[in-house]
C-alpha cells in the first residue's frame, strides 16, 4: 500500500471538526454546559458536528497523494519479449509502436555473446519471419535465430 501524506488544510478541517464534535458530545455546548444553547439549537449543532466530522474524515481518507495522480499520458512505447534460439533466457525490447522490429532489436542488442553485425533472423513463436514488421503488429514471443551457427 502506498503511504500518502494528507494536505494541511484537510488536517486542520479534521482537527476543528473533531474538537467541535467533542464539545457538543461532552456537553460543553448544551442547555446546562459552558456554552448555553436551546434544545433546538443543540439538536442542530449535534447533527452538524457529526456531519462535519464524517465529511472531514472522508476527505482525509480519500485524498490522492500528488505523486499518485496521472502526470503523464501514454508515450506510445511497446515492449516485446525476445529469446535467442537455443536459450531459455528471455529479454525485453522497447520501442515505438511504428518502429521496425529489426531496428528496435539493434538499438538495444541484448545478446552480448553474439555480434549484431552477424547474420540473424527474427521469427515469432508460430515460425513466421517478422524482421521487417512493425513492433505493434507482433503479439508473440520473438526468437532470434543465427542460421550459420545453428547448423554447425
Amino acid at each position: 500500500m502506498v503511504r500518502k501524506r494528507p494536505s494541511i488544510s484537510s488536517l486542520v478541517f479534521f482537527l476543528f471538526s473533531s474538537i467541535f464534535l467533542l464539545l457538543v458530545q461532552l456537553g460543553f455546548v448544551s442547555s446546562v454546559g459552558l456554552f448555553i444553547v436551546t434544545f433546538a439549537q443543540f439538536t442542530v449543532l449535534f447533527w452538524l458536528s457529526i456531519v462535519l466530522f464524517v465529511s472531514s474524515l472522508a476527505i482525509l481518507l480519500t485524498q490522492y497523494p500528488h505523486y499518485a495522480k496521472w502526470s503523464m499520458g501514454y508515450r506510445g512505447d511497446c515492449v516485446r519479449t525476445v529469446r535467442m534460439s537455443g536459450s531459455r533466457k528471455d529479454y525485453f525490447i522497447r520501442g515505438k509502436q511504428d518502429a521496425i522490429v529489426r531496428d528496435v532489436l539493434l538499438d538495444g542488442w541484448p545478446f552480448k555473446p553474439k555480434s549484431p553485425n552477424s547474420d540473424w533472423q527474427i521469427f515469432d513463436s508460430l515460425g513466421n519471419e517478422v524482421s521487417n514488421q512493425l513492433l505493434e503488429s507482433i503479439t508473440y514471443t520473438l526468437e532470434v535465430v543465427f542460421p550459420h551457427e545453428d547448423s554447425a
